[in-house]
């Protein structure tokens, strides 16, 4: 059988390659979660009557939607 010598050097920095890497992606996902929430969404902004009017294919006209 081989004898692999490792020392405690090589453990310690192996330690550290692995605490950094989990840091980096726990970063990455930080990042990703906060511009995502700041991001702004054009289907949660409120419609104007005139806007969802036209939607429907209606004219209002001087009318306001709460005459109906």
């Amino acid at each position: 059988m081989k004898e692999v010598n490792v020392t405690v050097m090589e453990q310690l920095n192996w330690g550290y390659v692995q605490l950094g890497l989990l840091a980096l992606a726990f970063g990455g996902l930080q990042v990703w979660w906060i511009s995502s929430t700041l991001r702004t969404r054009g289907l949660g902004k409120p419609m104007s009557a005139k806007g969802f009017a036209q939607i429907l294919g209606t004219d209002l006209g001087e009318r306001s939607l709460d005459d109906y």
